[in-house]
């Protein structure tokens, strides 16, 4: 559900086999099993962002290669990817092609379903995830108008400047989302 309707009852947690920790009779989402497998295949990520949007997945069903358009998608120069599954998702095969697709990349593309972005912190995930969303947007309209990528070196620069600790642009973006949440629902990011 939208962030602004979540309150602390809402959340549930879950071991790394992915059954419920506190689920008190509500339902869960298949995409836990995609964060479970994840976090048990890279002990670096600390957490999991899973988006749908519009630009997600069309970038994840479009052909064209993955570039960088827009300053913010320098985070992931060569380090996200695209995969169209031989499974359905919310099976064992379609997990493990998820994830082994995923790699040591920062994220990944899934056609069909959107994208997942994966950082040392659910803080960072989510920061990232926004990066990507307005990277792809931007891609999105670039392929429509045959607009050109950056140039690999400056794309290459973004990332590493944006990955240095001293930065903080990670931090920064966090932050910025951070305040729009809890505009929204501050009775959840305050308790």
């Amino acid at each position: 559900q939208a962030p602004a309707l979540v309150t602390p009852d809402d959340i549930i947690e879950y071991d790394l086999d992915c059954a419920p920790c506190n689920a008190n009779g509500r339902g869960s989402f298949l995409e836990r099993f995609i964060h479970g497998a994840v976090y048990k295949a890279r002990p670096d990520v600390g957490g999991i962002c899973f988006t749908s949007s519009p630009s997600h997945t069309a970038l994840a069903s479009h052909t064209a290669p993955l570039a960088t358009y827009y300053q913010y998608g320098g985070i992931f120069y060569q380090l996200c990817d695209r995969v169209a599954l031989k499974h359905e998702l919310d099976t064992p095969e379609g997990i493990a092609e998820v994830v082994k697709a995923l790699g040591s990349n920062r994220a990944i593309f899934i056609a069909g379903w959107g994208a997942i972005n994966v950082s040392e912190n659910l803080r960072y995930a989510y920061a990232e995830a926004e990066c990507l969303m307005l990277s792809s947007t931007r891609q999105v309209k670039a392929l429509r108008i045959g607009g050109a990528p950056m140039e690999h070196d400056v794309a290459r620069s973004y990332q590493s400047n944006y990955l240095k600790p001293e930065v903080q642009f990670r931090l920064q973006m966090w932050l910025a989302a951070e305040r729009r949440i809890t505009a929204g629902a501050p009775e959840v990011f305050r308790a």
